[in-house]
């Protein structure tokens, strides 16, 4: 295999464009529509597009055989001044290169081997190179880092937060609510019925293009005064991340109104295999009389169950006390950072990763 870099979606060659321009097989993360909408309204200011797309060795094969979407940047917070490539994906989803729909993924020893062929080749000397949040047990992740070691990086292992998750496993939302927590549904029971029957709760579902646009500002009103989880978006960021799911009918987008005021939100995405991701929360303040992240979650898990008939809900990082209520289960997640030993910046931020490192093993031994 060979890699090389390209700096936008517009230098793919044709053979990649094709079996990009779909959704794969393994659902909407991989295709070009949201690749492209991460690329242009995903990065702060300093950041650009890296694209490793890796080939055949063979000058006569064009079929590619798997697409690294990468950024590439000097002002990541955790290191200033570096030269940073960074293998990330939108919304913390776990990391994978893309391969074409119906394709075996590629040999991961010979991926790896390829892509840090291309880092060493290229004409800017990279200092640091992350790849979070990863799958432990994926072949790619048990490939590149003895690939980084062997070809002279310092390599560490970064603590990622385990992706929370529960299988649905009885046929329908009621099935699924009888094997929550006894006092979650005792909870939900009575605050759905005082909410939505009251007439003080109201639940808004826009996952069509039409109904999300007109939504749009209650929608930026939840976004501007509550608080989110997860990091941070650029802005404009998850507008359009929002549209590209919209067209492709896997937007699942609930909003809860209190009093005709828009108080809550939750952005889920149709995946690949029967999954359903949540990729954000938007919570009410801390201090209300009623439940309405429990409340909202049960609405939206039954459009989900019984709409949609997902196999598992996907949830991401949670507080212990939510997920014990609504996803026990975490997916293991790891991040891995390595440094350059033939860079100045490459040797100094190794320096005081170590020294941190070591500082923060000595205050859990006292203390």
């Amino acid at each position: 295999m060979r890699a090389r870099f390209l700096d936008s979606y517009d230098e793919l060659p044709e053979p990649a464009l094709r079996w990009l321009a779909q959704a794969s097989a393994d659902g909407l993360f991989q295709s070009l529509p949201w690749l492209r909408a991460c690329a242009a309204q995903g990065l702060w200011p300093g950041q650009q597009i890296r694209l490793v797309l890796v080939e055949p060795a063979s000058a006569d094969q064009v079929a590619p055989q798997a697409l690294l979407p990468a950024v590439h940047s000097r002002n990541h917070v955790a290191h200033r001044g570096a030269l940073l490539l960074n293998f990330v994906t939108s919304q913390a989803l776990v990391y994978e290169p893309v391969v074409p729909s119906g394709m075996a993924p590629a040999d991961a020893d010979a991926l790896a081997t390829a892509v840090l062929a291309t880092i060493a080749d290229q004409h800017e000397r990279y200092d640091v190179v992350r790849m979070d949040p990863l799958d432990p047990d994926s072949p790619f992740t048990a490939a590149i880092v003895p690939a980084l070691r062997g070809a002279g990086w310092w390599v560490q292992a970064l603590a990622a937060p385990g992706c929370r998750y529960v299988d649905v496993t009885t046929p329908g939302f009621q099935g699924f609510l009888a094997q929550r927590p006894r006092r979650l549904r005792e909870t939900l029971e009575q605050h759905t019925r005082l909410l939505l029957q009251g007439g003080r709760g109201h639940f808004e579902f826009p996952c069509t293009p039409e109904l999300l646009e007109e939504a749009w500002v209650r929608v930026e009103h939840v976004m501007q005064t509550t608080v989110a989880s997860g990091e941070p978006l650029p802005p404009g960021t998850a507008r359009a991340l929002m549209r590209v799911a919209a067209q492709a009918g896997s937007l699942r987008l609930g909003l809860f109104h209190l009093d005709g005021l828009p108080v809550a939100m939750q952005w889920w995405v149709l995946g690949g295999g029967g999954t359903a991701h949540c990729l954000r929360f938007w919570s009410p303040p801390a201090r209300q009389a009623f439940p309405i992240d429990d409340v909202l979650t049960q609405l939206i898990v039954l459009c989900l169950i019984d709409g949609d008939h997902v196999a598992r809900l996907e949830f991401g990082d949670l507080s212990e006390a939510y997920a014990r209520d609504w996803a026990p289960a975490a997916l293991a997640r790891v991040g891995v950072l390595a440094f350059n030993r033939r860079s100045w910046r490459g040797l100094t931020g190794m320096a005081r990763h170590r020294i941190g490192s070591a500082f923060r093993n000595l205050l859990r031994r006292f203390f």
